[in-house]
């Protein structure tokens, strides 16, 4: 499914073109007859002096001369350089994940009536693995069936890994934002029996971890590069998942809305898309109701081939070997190169 393509610009003057201030031009009085029978003479309009532009606002950084000091001794040529590793979540990479996922971006969160959206984070394991593991959930995602001890590494890692800032990823400073569905008052959501559901997958309250809202941020293939995000066709996709206990409650179309109204009017997206299975008929209808239009419907392979490492899974050998092959791909991730 595809979204009816929407432009929100907001006219910005470039930085280096003269913004012409305005020009205030007084009356011309009129000719006033004088005591003595003469005229007043024609007095020229008068020029008010061009208001100043303001200066672009400059953020005030609030450090000490110290505190200043000491950061520019971490940021010279030379320091140490660190690598995402494949098993971000172990805990001997915690002091790594701790120095690139940085306070600002743990903390940034969308907020609607009943819900705020955060960033994943590491305590999430067993609540995304009630979700991953439900035969319910699965048969509404494209990802099949993983087994629970993938979850971690397959999944969380992703999630946990998009709130980081500065990665190589594409063409983008930042190719997805992943946000944990928690509830702003747990209390008052309802929470179904779910005696369809596997016991393990069953939850007793909306504490933590719902579910997640994830928005895929991709340019449009043909866009020429280095320019502005509104000319480069910023395109963004949405994927979701929520626990199926929770499900009939408008939630994902509270959820749906905000990240939506994200992606236009905070990220720059000319365009944003969904693409639920073609069973999935109340997120079909979640996709109508926000205004999107069908586009195509296309044949997709679930993942059959899992490399030797357990980490990385495949639709085929072909896609295996091209991962494998490729300058970034999985083989130089691999724990078992």
């Amino acid at each position: 499914m595809a979204a009816t393509d929407v432009a929100l610009a907001t006219t910005v003057p470039d930085a280096n073109t003269p913004i012409p201030a305005a020009v205030d031009l007084g009356d011309s009085e009129e000719d006033v007859p004088k005591a003595g029978g003469g005229k007043k003479k024609k007095k020229k309009p008068k020029k008010k002096k061009a208001k100043p532009v303001p200066p672009d606002f400059v953020p005030v950084i609030n450090e000490t001369a110290a505190e200043t000091a000491a950061w520019e001794a971490q940021l010279v040529r030379g320091a140490k350089t660190f690598s995402l590793p494949p098993w971000l979540l172990n805990e001997r990479e915690r002091p790594k994940l701790d120095l690139l996922r940085t306070p600002s971006c743990i903390g940034f969160a969308l907020h609607t009536p009943r819900l705020i959206l955060r960033q994943v984070s590491v305590g999430d394991t067993a609540a995304i693995r009630r979700i991953k593991t439900e035969p319910v959930v699965q048969r509404t995602q494209l990802y099949g069936s993983p087994a629970a001890s993938d979850i971690r590494d397959s999944f969380q890692r992703r999630y946990v890994a998009s709130s980081i800032p500065s990665l190589e990823r594409g063409t983008v400073w930042r190719d997805e934002w992943v946000f944990a569905i928690t509830a702003r008052d747990p209390a008052s959501l309802k929470i179904a029996p779910g005696t369809n559901l596997k016991v393990a997958s069953r939850i007793k309250d909306a504490e933590g971890y719902l579910g997640n809202f994830a928005l895929s941020l991709s340019t449009h293939p043909h866009a020429p590069p280095l320019l502005p995000t509104a000319q480069s066709g910023l395109e963004g996709k949405l994927f979701y998942e929520l626990h199926p206990q929770l499900w009939g409650q408008g939630l994902a179309s509270e959820a749906f809305g905000e990240v939506l109204r994200f992606a236009f009017e905070e990220v720059g997206c000319v365009r944003v898309s969904a693409d639920p299975t073609t069973d999935a008929v109340a997120s079909i209808a979640l996709c109508l109701k926000f205004g999107m239009r069908f586009a195509r419907e296309e044949n997709r392979t679930r993942p059959v081939i899992t490399c030797k490492c357990g980490w990385a899974k495949y639709c085929s050998r072909e896609c295996q070997r091209a991962d494998w092959v490729w300058r970034g791909g999985h083989q130089s991730e691999c724990d078992a190169q």
